[in-house]
């Protein structure tokens, strides 16, 4: 059968049978050429072939994902009605209706949906909030989109789908994915003011791997909205195309970081007309997006834009200029200024600039080329005005608000399965241990002579003598390695330094339940670590707190501890304070860490003990990274105020043997002008003439030349 577009009647949709999505409202309908049928389940399903002719760049992004799901743009789709502002009368899809929201942005179209409980609640998915950084403003601070340009054609918007996340590599697919026009943001609100006047605490979630991997669609809304917050979530650029710079103003870098700034003003000027309080925002993030809501709590942009990371090795890079022109070599660019290099990248396309960057990595996420800078004196204002060490002690940039810094036990685990895989071949373990932790240290601080004595340390102390040269030891010692010196010593050293000069409650947490997932993966390939089976890894909390788009379905433990997190989190987010609905008498109050104490953890987990640890967290650990590590920082890092009165100094310096110059020139033209040549000349031939003068005629006629 096949149906053309004159049979599909206005008011139908499409829905994606598998994911139970709509996919094509009824809206779009006069775009769709043809749907071949084939043969699917019962119940009104089709198998059909969706084909859109001169379609928008926003349908071949769908067009695109869709075929990423099923493999040749063929799924099970059924019909359904779709009447703006109204429920469908069919009961089977009543997880997916309509929605509308008037906004001083024009009307935007949602949809309603229902978390497991089950509990209503509005998507909006899609909304713009810059435009599209491409052409002449890729590489530039984002543009306010303005106000009736985000739907001019039709007068409102479809915000019914995710739009596409920014241009990445997909290790998955061993394919670039994502389009340049993607700084789109998502906002999911378990009422609209049509409804209620009531307004909700909102939490701004960032998702992002090393600056360089992340999207909005990746955080699901369904659990979360099980509480009475507003949840935005949103792309932003990542990296070359988010954090490229060469230190001048022409190229500043920071474009990813100013993304999020243009996002928490969207949220401010707008989320009020989403049920949301743009005077109760929680700004949070995972992997790098942590890293960059840390930069955010010292950065001049965005305070007062949230309520509430960390300063790790690899959060802001120092030589931003070498991963610059280490790209433009791999683009065959040229590098002799800043100005030619810049034509020729912009002429690149994003793909292109993706696979460059991807083929500078050793390993898979490293190094991690492109990052924030400091870019005082870059722009005005700037993200980053100073390193983060400088200005964690200004007192301006630490207003009251509570912070809760979260982690796993055994972030590495990834880490260190990746860093395996990329290896060569023909290793011993110890071989491949030493490779990788001493390539990881050289390439954080390139420019320090004791990098290989900071390896020797860190490999004697992590990789013992007991270790044996099996492949699961090799990842238990790596993983604790990565785990330490990538984020656990980072993350609680910024936890001290927020918990010392903040006047608000500090909290940390450590999310301990086993994913049984990660342990089928690793199995998968021979590793049978009790490491593993034992733990959780970097980014696994996230399934308990967000859902994805290839749904990982909870065990009723996992339900239980997904429902306890997001009340923890939900409870921040309302009060500053992440005490659980789900804390009974028995289970000990959480309270935040104190100034100038070890740093010590509120443990989240189904089995006891709970509560506080009575031990500081990996301490040992965390010292040899303090005491190793510290004093290369000092030695390394100059910051932007430091250098900015060096070289004023300089400067003077200069000026003062400039101006020492000038005077003595002046100094002997002034003697010239009063001593002539001729005068002295005829002083000397009457001298030799008459050497018996006495003095009384040598003092006039010294009187005489001078005068």
């Amino acid at each position: 059968m096949i149906l053309t577009r004159a049979e599909v009647p206005d008011g139908i949709a499409l829905v994606n049978e598998a994911t139970s999505r709509v996919i094509m409202p009824g809206h779009h309908n006069d775009m769709i050429e043809s749907a071949g049928a084939g043969v699917c389940a019962a119940d009104e399903l089709m198998c059909v072939h969706v084909s859109i002719p001169n379609c928008s760049t926003s349908e071949n992004i769908y067009i695109l994902q869709l075929k990423d799901f099923v493999g040749l743009q063929q799924c099970c789709l059924r019909y359904l009605n779709f009447v703006p502002g109204k429920r469908s009368e069919e009961k089977t899809s009543e997880e997916y209706q309509s929605a509308q929201v008037q906004t001083t942005l024009g009307l935007i179209y949602g949809t309603q949906e229902f978390t497991d409980q089950p509990r209503p609640f509005f998507a909006f998915r899609g909304i713009p909030y810059a435009r599209p950084p491409v052409g002449g403003l890729r590489w530039s601070t984002p543009q306010k989109t303005e106000q009736g340009s985000v739907f001019p054609e039709n007068r409102y918007l479809d915000a019914t789908r995710y739009q596409s996340p920014c241009p990445q590599y997909d290790y998955l697919s061993g394919r670039v994915v994502g389009e340049e026009d993607c700084l789109y943001l998502n906002v999911f609100t378990p009422i609209v003011p049509t409804h209620s006047p009531v307004k909700l605490p909102v939490l701004v979630y960032l998702e992002g791997v090393m600056y360089v991997e992340g999207t909005a669609a990746n955080l699901g809304p369904h659990h979360l909205l099980r509480h009475d917050i507003v949840l935005v979530t949103a792309n932003y650029r990542l990296g070359a195309l988010g954090f490229l710079s060469t230190r001048e103003k022409t190229l500043a870098g920071n474009y990813g970081a100013l993304d999020q700034v243009a996002i928490l003003n969207w949220v401010q000027q707008y989320v009020s007309q989403f049920a949301g309080d743009p005077t109760r925002v929680t700004l949070a993030g995972h992997s790098s997006a942590a890293s960059l809501v840390h930069l955010h709590t010292l950065s001049p942009l965005s305070i007062g834009m949230m309520s509430g990371g960390g300063n790790c090795v690899w959060s802001v890079a120092e030589s931003p200029e070498i991963a610059t022109y280490t790209l433009a070599a791999q683009l065959s660019c040229p590098t002799t200024s800043t100005h030619t290099m810049l034509l020729c990248l912009r002429s690149k396309s994003a793909s292109d600039i993706v696979k460059a960057q991807t083929k500078m990595l050793r390993y898979k996420y490293w190094p991690v080329w492109f990052r924030p800078v400091v870019d005082g004196g870059l722009r005005q204002p700037a993200f980053l005005p100073d390193h983060i060490d400088v200005l964690s002690v200004y007192p301006s940039l630490r207003p009251p608000r509570p912070v809760l810094v979260g982690g796993v036990p055994h972030e590495g685990i990834l880490f260190a399965l990746g860093t395996i895989v990329y290896s060569e071949g023909g290793k011993s373990a110890r071989e491949v241990y030493n490779e990788a932790v001493r390539y990881t240290i050289t390439s954080i601080w390139p420019n320090t002579s004791s990098s290989e004595a900071i390896a020797d340390a860190v490999t004697s102390f992590y990789y013992t003598s007991k270790a044996t040269e099996s492949l699961d030891t090799l990842v238990e010692q790596m993983s604790e390695t990565f785990t330490d010196l990538l984020f656990t010593s980072c993350i609680w050293d910024a936890t001290a330094d927020l918990a010392s000069t903040s006047t608000s409650p500090v909290y940390t947490s450590l999310v301990s339940p086993g994913v049984a997932a990660l342990n089928r993966a690793s199995e998968g390939i021979g590793i049978r670590s009790p490491v593993i089976h034992a733990g959780i890894s970097h980014g696994h909390d996230l399934n308990l707190i967000f859902t994805h788009p290839h749904k990982m379905k909870l065990s009723t433990p996992d339900h239980r501890m997904s429902t306890y997190l997001t009340s923890t989190l939900a409870s921040f987010v309302h009060t500053g304070s992440p005490q659980s609905v789900q804390t009974s008498s028995s289970v000990p109050v959480w309270s935040p860490i104190q100034p100038g104490q070890p740093v010590s953890y509120y443990k989240l987990s189904l089995k006891p003990p709970l509560g506080i640890s009575s031990t500081p967290y990996r301490n040992n650990e965390w010292n040899l990274w303090r005491q190793t590590l510290r004093y290369v920082d000092t030695a390394t890092v100059m910051s932007y105020a430091f250098s900015v009165v060096t070289w004023v100094l300089v400067g003077l310096l200069v000026l003062v043997v400039v101006l020492v110059l000038v005077f003595v020139v002046m100094l002997r033209a002034a003697r010239r002008d009063q001593y002539p040549g001729n005068s002295v000349l005829t002083f000397r031939s009457r001298m030799s003439r008459n050497p018996s003068a006495t003095s009384s005629s040598f003092s006039d006629e010294v009187t005489r030349g001078m005068s």
